[in-house]
């Protein structure tokens, strides 16, 4: 996820989403962007160039994060872990609203794949790195491990316009648009779509038939996508077109059918 971000290239993702596997029944995944641990590095190996992942050791770096490393055989350092939160590693060098849409953008695809979702409180609040909690640790792991106070968290949401409130407010909506439809239940079909290499599509397809499409602009481009009979389109910046969309910079287009037809019960 964060290499697609940083590169504004779905294919590596895309690629690793068609590996994987159906599971036995009554299982499911549990799909994470962030935890109380860094984001591990090892996965991307055999996936991007090695140049690739030490960008993303830079970006980390540059916005306040730290990088655990691991030695190799050759007894050379290795980057194996992000420190950081999710926010200020999804960012890169964006600041502003392209940092938030990007952070929204990320978690929108997550909340689309197959499984359960899970959101760190440090991601649902769009939190900044714990620079001086590390500092005084000396965890690397710190720099994610903030604590927060109830009157803290009450302060920050009361502020409208609080990078916390924004990212707090289009992630239970999302979390919404996902219950609406039984498409999204772990146990749905998922399909990786074809699309540009700046645009990652999930197609989910229920035991009943029920059909949801989510489309993910990681780029600064801004890109055309088809509706195909699926009329009901939710998302963030995005535009309608002659049917589809337009998916602007870090855009998420969420499609089903009309929302009568894939409700669940409460």
């Amino acid at each position: 996820m964060l290499h697609a971000f940083a590169t504004g290239n779905g294919t590596a993702l895309k690629t690793w989403l068609g590996t994987i596997d159906e599971i036995p029944p009554e299982t499911t995944y549990f799909n994470f962007l962030a935890s109380h641990d860094g984001v591990g590095l090892r996965p991307l190996e055999g996936l991007v160039e090695e140049n690739d992942v030490r960008m993303l050791v830079e970006a980390c770096i540059a916005n306040g994060g730290l990088v655990t490393y691991r030695s190799d055989n050759d007894g050379r350092a290795v980057a194996y872990e992000l420190n950081g939160t999710w926010f200020d590693l999804i960012r890169g060098a964006s600041v502003g609203a392209e940092a938030l849409q990007r952070h929204i953008a990320s978690h929108g695809l997550m909340l689309a794949l197959r499984g359960e979702p899970a959101v760190y409180v440090q991601a649902l609040l769009a939190e900044r790195n714990a620079i001086e909690l590390a500092a005084t640790t000396s965890q690397p792991r710190s720099m994610n491990r903030r604590r927060f106070s109830i009157e803290g968290i009450d302060r920050c949401l009361a502020d409208p316009e609080s990078d916390a409130s924004f990212s707090l407010h289009h992630l239970v909506e999302m979390l919404g648009w996902r219950r609406e439809s039984d498409a999204f239940f772990p146990e749905s079909a998922q399909r990786v779509l074809s699309t540009s290499v700046h645009v990652v599509g999930i197609e989910r397809i229920s035991l009943s038939g029920s059909i949801a499409r989510v489309y993910v602009n990681v780029s600064k481009e801004t890109e055309e996508i088809r509706s195909e009979g699926l009329p009901d389109v939710r998302g963030f910046n995005i535009s309608e077109i002659p049917g589809g969309v337009e998916i602007g910079p870090y855009g998420i287009a969420w499609m089903t059918p009309p929302r009568s037809a894939t409700s669940r019960e409460s």
